[in-house]
This record gives structure tokens, C-alpha cells and sequence, in this order.
């Protein structure tokens, strides 16, 4: 993400806890402020190739999916279009949304729906909605 939307260098320098140039932004908000998460890199990459123009990527992100202005930019620069699905357990929500040429086209938000019983380890099972099902690898959280 640092690569499509560069960190500001006052932030960076200022620090992760901001604590070292009054005025400036930490680098911590900064890097929500520009990526909409918390931290701007995608843990447990995986990569499947349907064929030579059309490839998933699934990956993690923590608290929340990168912002907008990331995907935007990727398909400014790169001339493509991203179809982007996202489910975060933990807060109960999912989308999807489709960018390309450097535009949000659309987007679709909902929480996510619960199963009522509880699985052998405590956990209930997302059910819906019907639209996120097999559609993203993990449900986060």
C-alpha cells in the first residue's frame, strides 16, 4: 500500500508515536488516515491465476479493508479493475466494491449474519449475507 500511496516523510520522521515534532502527525494516524487500516501491509498473501489477465488475491489486513484512495490509485496506475470483497468478523460487518481507472464504480455494505448454535470450539458460523459467502478466504476477526 506504502508504494501506491507514499508516507509523508514529516510523519515518518515524527514516528510511530508522534512524539518527537509538535504539529506534525504521528505516523500511526498517518498511515490510517492514508491506507484505512492499521497497519499498510496484506499478511497471509495468497495469490490464485485463473489466466493470464485475471487473478484473487486474498490477504489480512488488521481492523479494517484499505480505504478507497488505495484502490483507486492501483487502478489509475496499473490500468486495471479491481473487484474488492472484504468481511471483518470481529467487528460484523462485509462489502464488496469495484474499482477501475482510478473510480469507484460501486459498492455494497452489510453486517454480517450469525448462525444461532455455536460450533465444538464456541464459535458461531457466518451464515450470510448470501452475497459474501465464498467470496472472501477468511471472515477475519
Amino acid at each position: 500500500m506504502l508504494q501506491l500511496v507514499p508516507p509523508r516523510l514529516d510523519a515518518e520522521i515524527n514516528g510511530h508515536n508522534g512524539r518527537l515534532l509538535e504539529g506534525i502527525p504521528d505516523g500511526f494516524m498517518d498511515i490510517v488516515n492514508r491506507c484505512g487500516t492499521k497497519w499498510p501491509h496484506a499478511h497471509d498473501l495468497n495469490l490464485s491465476y485463473h489466466d493470464d489477465t485475471t487473478f484473487d488475491a486474498d490477504f489480512d489486513t488488521p481492523w479494517s479493508p484499505p480505504s478507497p484512495e488505495v484502490l483507486c490509485t492501483l487502478t489509475a496506475r496499473y490500468g486495471v479493475t479491481v473487484e474488492h470483497w472484504y468481511a471483518e468478523a470481529g467487528c460484523g460487518y462485509c462489502g464488496r466494491a469495484t474499482y477501475s481507472r482510478g473510480v469507484q464504480e460501486d459498492e455494497c455494505c452489510d453486517s454480517l449474519e450469525w448462525s444461532s448454535e455455536e460450533d465444538e470450539d464456541g464459535y458461531q458460523e457466518v451464515i450470510g449475507p448470501s452475497w459474501i459467502i465464498d467470496n472472501v478466504g477468511s471472515y477475519g476477526g
